[in-house]
Formats: structure tokens, sequence, C-alpha cells
């Protein structure tokens, strides 16, 4: 199972701690949050209005997403789990 097609992610940009909210999407196109959700990236978020740092994207494979942090200048990395979209930061 492909996770991008079940679950949808968004950066949060927070001023200071920065996280990302997962929801899982329903049949009928209704978010649902993920357990644990938000998960905190262990980056610095700017508080939103840059448009081109606050980025975030999965994986072609939709096994692992990817979160920038603006305010710490550094990118997160987590695994998805695919049977229920909770993210798993990954090392480094």
């Amino acid at each position: 199972m492909n996770a991008q097609t079940t679950y949808i992610y968004t950066n949060n940009d927070i001023s200071g701690q920065n996280s990302v909210s997962g929801f899982s999407v329903g049949s009928n196109g209704a978010l649902t949050a993920v357990p644990g959700s938000p998960f905190l990236t262990g980056g610095s978020g700017s508080g939103g209005g840059y448009y081109a740092s606050n980025k975030a994207t999965a994986s072609i494979a939709g096994s692992f997403f990817f979160a920038s942090n603006s305010g710490s200048g550094s990118i997160s990395a987590f695994a998805i789990n695919p049977a229920n979209g909770v993210l798993a930061a990954l090392p480094g």
C-alpha cells in the first residue's frame, strides 16, 4: 500500500519548536488526525511567511516524509507507518 494515497501531512512551520500534522483521508474526503499528531520535527520553524522554505514532501514510494525547518535551516526525515500513518523520526 502506498502511504501517500491514504494520508496527508502538513508542515506547521511554528515559530520555535516546529511540528508536522498528519491526517488520514476517508473515502468521502474527510480528514481525521493520525494518532500522536502533531509530530515534533526536532527543528525550529519561522512562523510562516517563507513559502520556499516551509516545504514538506513524501517520497515517491510513500514510505518516507521530509519537512523543512525554516527557523533552524534543517530538514527532518520520518518513516511513514502505512498501517496507521504515524510518523517515526529517522536519525540524522
